[in-house]
Order: C-alpha cells, then structure tokens, then sequence
C-alpha cells in the first residue's frame, strides 16, 4: 500500500473526518492487471471518492489526482514541489508555471518556482518570476511571502 504521510490512514469509512482507504474488491490481483483501490476523501479540501489503480510513488498519486482535478492549486503545488523535492527541476518549473496559469495569486509558486530556476542556471528566468511574485505578493498584502521573495532577488 501506498501511503501519504498525514493523509491516508486504514479505518472504517464512518470512523470520522479525513482520508480513508480501503481494499476494493477481491484479495489479490489477477495476472497483469493492477489492484484497484477505492479511496475516500472524507472532508475538507479533498472531499469525495477517487478510484484509481495502486500508484507506486506519491508523484503518481499526485499526477493522477492533478488529472482529476487540474484546476486544483493544492494540488498542482503539492505536485510542483514533489518534483522540486525529488531533484527533477525542469518537471518543478514547469508545474510551478501550470499552477501560475491557474492560479496567478498562488505567491508561494513564485518563490520555490523561482528557486527552482535558480538551481538550473536560469537566473534571467528566476529574477522575473521573483519580479512577478513581488507584485503579487505586494497586491495581495502577502508580506511574509513578500519578504522570501525580496531576500531571494537580492541574493541574484
């Protein structure tokens, strides 16, 4: 089984608020085919069901939950920084910039998008998407964001 640390747990489907899973069908799994997995999303940001096949790492979960639901910032940040986490940093940049697309207020994508871009060398690409976040930022009274974002341009 696959698990998201503070998400998903094993109980009953009544036993309260937050994630459940639970086996889906027979024990086992027929020849070729993967077990499918029914998991219950109880309240919250997440809430309703999403069957899907066993995924082998959280960035599969997170893209196939990104599939279902692409106008999701949560979950496009979560996947953005799971790429950025795993050392995959064009992916990061690049998921940064989708959820930038969807969602132009999310301040904190512009700061680890542009620590990303740092990490490759594109520091031209890095001071304007910091330049972004600073307007942002400031437009939306995000000061503490506003101050990362600040702190990492005067590094450049």
């Amino acid at each position: 089984m696959v698990r998201l640390p503070g998400l998903i747990r094993r109980c009953a489907a009544n036993a309260g608020p937050g994630v459940t899973e639970r086996k889906h069908g027979g024990f086992g799994t027929t020849a070729g085919k993967p077990r499918r997995y029914r998991i219950e999303i109880g309240t919250g940001h997440f809430r309703g069901i999403v069957t899907q096949a066993m995924a082998s790492t959280r960035l599969d979960i997170l893209k196939n939950m990104v599939e279902q639901n692409p106008n999701d910032s949560f979950l496009r940040y979560g996947l953005a920084m799971e790429y950025k986490n795993a050392g995959d940093l064009e992916q990061a940049a690049r998921a940064f910039r989708d959820l930038m697309a969807v969602n132009p207020d999310y301040s904190a994508a512009y700061f680890h998008g542009g620590q990303a871009l740092e990490k490759l060398g594109k520091l031209e690409e890095a001071r304007e998407m910091y330049r972004q976040g600073l307007e942002v930022t400031t437009r939306k009274g995000d000061l503490h964001t506003r101050s990362e974002i600040q702190a990492a341009l005067d590094m450049l």
